[in-house]
């Protein structure tokens, strides 16, 4: 049987995985990608961002079995389209921003027919893929149309593996979608899972991410607890935990991210106030409170010591599996509401380039190796942000052991180091007070 023709519309993090995958299955994909940057990067055979094995894939399918267009060629005829672009929060507020998700509709819209498959696989809120599916049925004047809600749910650093490993939610809006769908999702995973509707699909996925959110939540508030009491709460949580398999708390920390910073949000943008709205919303409080805690903290050491001079390394939104993802970074959202010391704080990570950096915050950036340089700056504070395994080599031990001998305070807020007698995140609050 021939291979279908994929049209994906979104070449960020989830279409260019996805279309990965697919070509690497057999199939013959087309990427749309309308930002200009992105488009030359990936037209040029190189990926816009890490991801283990996906440069050497793109290398293998470029111009062969995949191809990359700035809009929908109008001479190819497609079996499905997949719609993959961002649903970031509206800038200034917490609300979906559906602006994207409805361009790209209408940008395949005239290429749909009655035997087309559309999967939306961008987080969205419930309800919306039928919204989408009326939009288009209305715009072409079509008796039916067939559309599934199939979510991406991999962890960056491990996308590739988990497209085949993970089990494929599937739905659609009548039973040719749900089969089409079954069809392509079993050709590249080991498990499909079809859910009762589109709109239970929609739910999963926003339940996975919520959940996930919550669960750090509980950690980062047990352990605000405990330093009200004066005590170290990730020595409360480990202990807790110690050969207990009924708790399984995480440890507290930052919670970022692309995802996790916006789907709580997602979730409850078109549920009715009250209780279980309130509910949701304070779980992504309760992290969010986190970082404006660290600014503050970081502004007293600048009322308390005028000049001093700050590292923040770690600025990727998570360090394992390692990413050069910027989207949701806690550090940087720490970092513009501190804005007004600039001068005297320098940013790193293992990474991101300088001039990725200085793009995404314009402050005073380092390279990932110039860190370890002998005549490097005298910091009086060092942020760790995030948990890179890097922090952990070699040359980092002897970076922070010669920083610390020469009276420089270190914060690790992940305890990656293991450093003796440093601050972690469980016990900067109470002894920075």
């Amino acid at each position: 049987m021939k291979k279908q023709k994929i049209c994906i519309v979104g070449l960020g993090y989830v279409g260019l995985t996805l279309a990965m995958h697919a070509a690497r299955n057999g199939y013959e994909v087309h990427g749309i990608e309308i930002l200009d940057d992105t488009y030359n990067v990936i037209a040029a055979g190189s990926t816009h961002f890490h991801e283990p094995g996906l440069d050497e894939l793109l290398k293998l399918s470029i111009n062969k079995n995949f191809y990359v267009h700035k809009s929908i060629p109008e001479n190819e005829d497609f079996d499905i389209f997949i719609i993959t672009v961002g649903t970031p929060l509206a800038v200034g507020e917490k609300l979906p921003n559906m602006g994207v998700l409805d361009n790209a509709i209408t940008s395949i819209s005239a290429f749909i027919n009655e035997e087309t498959l559309v999967v939306l696989r961008s987080t969205i809120p419930v309800g919306t893929s039928a919204k989408m599916a009326a939009k288009i049925i209305d715009a072409n004047n079509l008796s039916s149309i067939n559309i599934s809600f199939c979510p991406e749910r991999t962890a960056e650093g491990k996308a590739l593996v988990e497209l085949q490993s993970l089990p494929q939610i599937i739905s659609g809006n009548n039973e040719v979608a749900l089969k089409k769908a079954r069809q392509f999702f079993e050709s590249l995973a080991d498990e499909v899972v079809a859910a009762g509707s589109l709109e239970e699909a929609e739910l999963i996925k926003l339940f996975n991410n919520t959940y996930r959110d919550a669960s750090f939540a509980i950690a980062n508030t047990f352990n605000q607890i405990a330093q009200s009491f004066n005590v170290d709460g990730l020595a409360v949580i480990d202990k807790a935990n110690y050969n207990y398999a009924r708790s399984l708390i995480p440890k507290p920390g930052f919670v970022a991210g692309p995802c996790l910073e916006k789907d709580a949000y997602i979730l409850s943008s078109n549920m009715p106030d009250g209780d279980l709205k309130d509910f949701l919303l304070s779980i992504r409080k309760a992290n969010e409170n986190l970082e404006v805690e660290l600014a503050d903290y970081i502004k007293n050491i600048f009322v308390n010591h005028e000049h001093a001079k700050i590292l923040i390394t770690g600025i990727a939104f998570k360090g394992v599996p390692q990413t050069n993802d910027l989207r949701g970074s806690s550090a940087l959202k720490v970092l513009h509401q501190l804005s007004e010391y600039a001068d005297q704080i320098t940013i790193h990570d293992f990474m991101n380039s300088k001039e990725e950096l200085i793009k995404a915050i314009n402050m005073n950036s380092i390279s990932p190796d110039e860190i370890f340089e002998k005549n490097s700056v005298s910091y009086d504070y060092i942020f760790i942000l995030n948990n890179n395994p890097q922090y952990k080599g070699l040359r980092m031990l002897e970076f922070i052991s010669g920083r610390i001998a020469a009276g420089t305070t270190i914060i690790d807020t992940w305890d990656v180091m293991k450093l003796p007698g440093q601050f972690t995140l469980s016990n900067l609050f109470v002894r920075g007070n």
